[in-house]
C-alpha cells in the first residue's frame, strides 16, 4: 500500500522510484534493528515482556507524530481535507 501512497503524493512521475527506494531505505533499518532490540529487551526482562511493550509503544507513538508532521505539511492541520 506505501508505494501507492507515494505515486499517488508525488506530483512528479521520474520521482516515484527514488521516493520508493527512499522508504524502503528507512524501513529496512528499522527492520533490521527493531528484532534484535527486542529480543534483548525480552532477555533483559528474563522473560518478561514489560519493556518490549514499552519500545513497541513508544516507536508507535513516534511513527503517529511523524504521520501528522507529514499530513500538516502536506495540507495543514485541517480535518476535512482530502490528501
Amino acid at each position: 500500500m506505501l508505494p501507492a501512497v507515494i505515486a499517488q503524493i508525488s506530483s512528479d512521475i521520474r520521482k516515484i522510484g527514488v521516493r520508493n527506494g527512499t522508504l524502503y531505505a528507512l524501513i529496512s533499518i528499522a527492520t533490521l534493528t527493531g528484532n534484535p532490540i527486542g529480543g534483548a529487551l525480552v532477555s533483559q526482562d528474563h522473560g518478561g515482556f514489560t519493556g518490549l511493550k514499552i519500545f513497541a509503544g513508544v516507536t508507535m507513538l513516534a511513527g503517529v507524530c511523524f504521520l501528522i508532521l507529514a499530513r500538516a505539511k502536506q495540507v495543514g492541520f485541517a480535518i476535512n481535507v482530502k490528501v
